[in-house]
């Protein structure tokens, strides 16, 4: 086994042949307390990104697309009432490779299904889609009780689209957010 520790991190590294069978456990001792260790931030990918909507609830700044990535969970982009289809553009600052998205309804849980799509030239590229398996299930239970997180092979884009292709209401967004791992 070899250990390298960084400023940034501690690698342990083992070969094959060091496994055990059936589980291997390893301990790693601490000079100090764990709970003085600050956690790590992984950067959101979405957070300063220019966001535009297929529609906005009465076309007012109160539902702006933008609010899906301002951190604030009381703040969302939302549809007109019975609209129950739309998308969201994010615009990131330069191309960013990302694996893993989460999309925050709040309590609101009215969307059913959609994709995560990158634009590639003019032509969108589907990286990821969710489903409910069982209809009936889809009008009593909010999706994040399902996926509350999505993960995909690593993908590189700078434009990423949420497109909504099915909720029981209009679809409420409040957050938004890629990660690159």
């Amino acid at each position: 086994m070899n250990v390298e520790q960084t400023e940034a991190s501690i690698v342990i590294s083992m070969g094959t042949n060091q496994f055990q069978s059936p589980d291997m456990v390893v301990a790693l001792k601490l000079d100090g307390s764990a709970t003085d260790i600050s956690p790590v931030e992984e950067a959101v990918l979405t957070r300063a990104a220019k966001v535009s909507a297929s529609g906005t609830r009465q076309g007012t700044t109160e539902y702006d697309a933008q609010l899906t990535v301002d951190d604030n969970p009381d703040t969302y982009w939302t549809t007109d009432d019975g609209v129950k289809e739309g998308w969201l553009e994010y615009h990131l600052k330069q191309p960013c490779t990302f694996r893993r998205a989460i999309l925050d309804e709040g309590d609101d849980g009215w969307i059913r299904r959609l994709q995560i799509q990158v634009k590639n030239g003019d032509e969108w590229k589907t990286v990821f889609e969710y489903q409910h398996g069982n209809p009936e299930l889809w009008k009593m239970i909010p999706i994040e009780l399902f996926t509350p997180e999505f993960r995909f092979p690593p993908v590189t884009a700078q434009v990423v689209r949420v497109k909504i292709l099915s909720a029981i209401k209009s679809p409420v967004v409040r957050e938004f957010r890629l990660y690159e791992r």
